[in-house]
């Protein structure tokens, strides 16, 4: 099913695909991502880019301009917003989440628990998920961000340490929510005020935000889709 789902977005075999996903806005920092292919892309090396603005802020038109003005669009693909995006994680290789900022990072824990390698900035909220030097990457260097892709790309060892890491992360934050719901059964509490990792912060567009496209087209097209 994997492989049939990456033809349809015309990734081939033996090309290694990066995902990322969230509300279209400078503070998702997508650009970040798209300026950083601009060294991956010649190592066979595309990016699928799950989202759209949640209401007009031009920062859609923004990053598929930067995106040709790079050169890059036939290696980055823009899905638009999607019901169910975690199959579009689930097929990539490894997904990227470039904020500058967050609440709660609800996009990368449902990437957690789609079983691919997860990377993140080293912004307090996200580092508080992430915890490895492995699996962060700082704000204001691409360098870094390039040799980590890279090396997840060419190094298997390294590619599986990162796997394995984003997969003890993702059992954490279950352990830690099913700890909580001990609690409140035990308590007699059955509501809670926190926001579970599956649960979707206002502005934050996660993996489960809504999202239409015909990936056969290349056409993004939004539809009724909003964020649930």
């Amino acid at each position: 099913r994997r492989s049939a789902f990456r033809q349809l977005l015309g990734v081939y075999p033996k090309e290694f695909l990066l995902s990322t996903s969230g509300t279209f806005n400078r503070g998702k920092n997508f650009g970040y991502l798209i300026e950083a292919m601009s060294a991956l892309h010649k190592d066979g090396i595309k990016l699928l880019i799950i989202g759209d603005e949640v209401a007009p802020n031009g920062e859609s038109s923004r990053l598929k301009s930067l995106t040709h003005q790079l050169g890059l669009d036939n290696v980055i693909i823009f899905t638009g917003w999607q019901s169910d995006p975690s199959p579009f994680v689930a097929s990539s290789d490894v997904y990227v989440f470039p904020s500058r900022f967050e609440g709660s990072p609800n996009a990368l824990l449902e990437a957690l628990g789609c079983g691919v390698p997860c990377l993140g900035t080293e912004i307090d909220e996200i580092t508080e998920v992430l915890r490895y030097e492995d699996l962060l990457f700082p704000l204001d260097c691409h360098e870094v961000l390039v040799n980590k892709i890279k090396r997840l790309r060419f190094d298997a060892d390294f590619y599986q340490r990162a796997r394995m890491l984003s997969h003890e992360r993702c059992n954490h934050f279950l352990f830690d929510w099913e700890q909580e719901i001990v609690k409140m059964v035990t308590s007699g509490d059955t509501t809670s005020g926190d926001a579970t990792p599956g649960d979707a912060a206002p502005g934050d567009a996660a993996p489960g935000d809504a999202a239409s496209r015909d990936v056969t087209s290349g056409d993004a097209t939004s539809d009724e889709g909003h964020a649930i």
